[in-house]
């Protein structure tokens, strides 16, 4: 990515933002030999001259683009990129139409000792022949780690890697980029994603006002998990074109939503939000570009982000997912949340004792439960607002005389409990089989705040039997299965939550067989009275 990134930063000099295309047609070709465990990269931009290909490959650091935060190359290591995963970089460049090709060679442990030379062109069949401008980059003898599992050398990661990188870019005209495996002769064109399709809601595709001459090209659309998994473009950040990350890893802005769960981690919201204008604006990629610098304005312009998305993107998810909510199962899906939101609760008032305990004198904010609205775990009344219609208590009936067999008849009332926004509840649903494709199906997932489990697989359904007169039998068999499968997801989202890593293997197990164990003994404490609930609802449903 970097070195193809290095191409599409010279043909900016081509681009014309007006129209949204090259002045001239730009082609950036992947050549990828699994064989000799090595690729080319080949532009035809304007190539480089040897003063500057003697300083961008030998003198880390002074990139003539050194400097500019909006392309890649600003920081000037971009060349030494490949000392991360190959064992040598050649470099091949032309400036001028009829010239003979310079070549550099560096191999990994090189320092000293670089020779730039001229290299005539070879005719032939297999040759590869160098464009009239423009720039061959060759990565040789990839290290094993580099060449297989998500780093495999094929066409089609590299070329989906690229898709996702530069999906932005890839929407100019009169640009192509292609991966070709020499050893298969498959070819791959990149394409943009087009987010025209009949399973997807468009809710926003416009530009953003982010202050200090910045605003963000936006377009993000929400459809349901299958169409999520086949699509794979989450919610990304984008600055002029290059991805910066997901929303829910640019951590400055996903811990400053109250919806950073439900939206920003939601596998179902999809698109991007590009970033352009103002070099010096409130939103600029740290030297890693995962990230964004703690620039003035920078939290206003989330906030902006915030406002004019969060709110319809909740819309569409709800509008979304009602079709799939399986209602069979209420009451252990209430018992699951009820019991994830008291975790939660104690959770964070542990964290919050525990920054007490060590900063006394600090003041109170982000992470003060009371300015977030937890009153409730602390004692105080709850404000007014506005929870799930189906986790909400009801309100009280109004006062009415009735038999003792009309109240005996009476579903009997659930087991809920008011929650805040951002706690994470639990659905059991029938089938989650398209998060997989061809491999074994989830037994669960993670979407947003919601984890949801799939009551179809086959392990849930040896745990979960129904007596003769086929009722379930809520026992402590399922409960466990419930609180193992739903502790891990918890356990995982805890961590992103408070930006924390297990030390160790060992570490991680414990933390979640911690958590497993606290979320059944709280099962096991409603079990009767869930249990009795559901043979009574049945008792009352046949009737």
């Amino acid at each position: 990515m970097e070195f193809i990134d290095n191409a599409l930063d010279d043909a900016e000099s081509f681009y014309d933002a007006e129209s949204n295309r090259y002045r001239r047609p730009v082609k950036v070709d992947v050549v990828i030999n699994q064989d000799a465990a090595g690729l080319t990269i080949t532009d035809n931009c304007r190539g480089m001259a040897p003063d500057m290909l003697r300083r961008v490959t030998t003198h880390v650091g002074e990139s003539t683009k050194r400097g500019q935060s909006f392309v890649n190359g600003q920081f000037g290591f971009g060349m030494q990129a490949f000392r991360a995963c190959c064992h040598k970089l050649t470099v091949r460049s032309r400036a001028s139409p009829g010239e003979v090709p310079i070549e550099m060679t560096i191999d990994r442990d090189q320092s000293s000792g670089f020779v730039m030379r001229q290299v005539p062109e070879k005719r032939g069949p297999r040759a590869r022949l160098m464009p009239a401008t423009g720039t061959m980059i060759v990565l040789s003898d990839f290290d094993s780690v580099w060449k297989s599992g998500d780093n495999e050398l094929s066409a089609d990661a590299i070329a989906e890697e690229i898709e996702m990188h530069f999906e932005r870019l890839l929407s100019r005209g009169d640009l192509k980029v292609t991966v070709t495996s020499s050893d298969t002769g498959e070819q791959r064109l990149c394409k943009p994603v087009a987010y025209v399709d009949p399973d997807l809601d468009v809710v926003i595709n416009g530009t953003i006002d982010l202050g200090g001459g910045q605003v963000a090209q936006t377009l993000l659309a929400v459809g349901d998990l299958g169409k999520a998994d086949e699509i794979k473009r989450p919610a990304r950040f984008f600055v002029k074109g290059r991805r910066i990350g997901k929303t829910a890893e640019i951590r400055s802005f996903f811990t400053g939503s109250r919806h950073r769960w439900t939206v920003w981690n939601n596998p179902q919201v999809m698109g991007y939000m590009d970033v352009i204008g103002c070099d010096n604006g409130p939103l600029r990629p740290v030297i890693t570009r995962d990230e964004f610098k703690r620039a003035e304005g920078r939290g206003k312009a989330f906030e902006a982000i915030m406002e004019a998305c969060e709110e319809l993107i909740l819309d569409a998810i709800e509008k979304t997912n009602s079709k799939r909510k399986d209602q069979s199962m209420k009451g252990l899906e209430d018992a699951l949340t009820s019991a994830l939101s008291r975790m939660s609760k104690e959770e964070r008032m542990k964290r919050d004792q525990d920054d007490l305990n060590a900063d006394p004198d600090a003041e109170q904010g982000e992470g003060d439960p009371i300015k977030n609205g937890d009153e409730e775990a602390y004692g105080l009344p709850p404000p007014a607002r506005e929870a799930s219609p189906e986790l909400q208590s009801p309100p009280p009936p109004p006062p009415a005389t009735e038999s003792k067999a009309d109240a005996e008849k009476k579903p009997p009332p659930k087991l809920t409990r008011r929650l805040r926004p951002d706690d994470f509840r639990v659905r059991l649903v029938r089938g989650l089989s398209q998060l997989s494709g061809d491999s074994e199906p989830p037994r669960s997932a993670l979407a947003g705040n919601e984890i949801l489990v799939d009551v179809t697989h086959k392990d849930f359904k040896e745990r979960f039997k129904k007596n003769r007169a086929g009722v379930p039998k809520v026992d402590e068999r399922i409960c466990s299965y419930l609180a193992n499968v739903v502790a891990s997801r918890f356990q995982d989202a805890s961590y992103q939550e408070f930006g924390e890593e297990p030390q160790s293997r060992m570490e991680g197990f414990s933390d979640m067989l911690s958590t497993y164990c606290r979320l059944e003994e709280k099962l096991r404490e409603v079990l009767p009275k869930l249990a009795k609930e559901i043979a009574e609802i049945y008792t009352f449903d046949d009737s």
